[in-house]
């Protein structure tokens, strides 16, 4: 039996979000500006929590986490704030 694979990705930029996919699907997706009320929002800290409370999945559920953004500031050291979740 296949273990299904979770990814959450996540837009680290303008227009920020995330997004939580379970075997090719998209279960859960939220913009950040949606929930903070912010047009144009950085962030995505409030999407994810959304997309797991949502999904009723957790963080160490999670097989592959995927941050995307518009430069290429992200170091190989980057995690995103994740640590925020412990």
């Amino acid at each position: 039996m296949n273990k299904v694979k979770k990814i959450i990705g996540i837009n680290i930029g303008h227009d920020g979000g995330c997004s939580l996919y379970v075997d090719g699907k998209i279960v859960a997706t939220m913009a950040e500006e949606r929930l903070i009320r912010v047009k144009y929002a950085y962030g995505w800290i409030n999407s994810l929590k959304y997309c797991l409370e949502q999904s009723k999945t957790s963080l160490s559920d999670i097989d592959l986490i995927v941050f995307s953004d518009y430069s290429d500031k992200m170091g190989n050291d980057f995690d995103g704030g994740l640590s925020l979740f412990g």
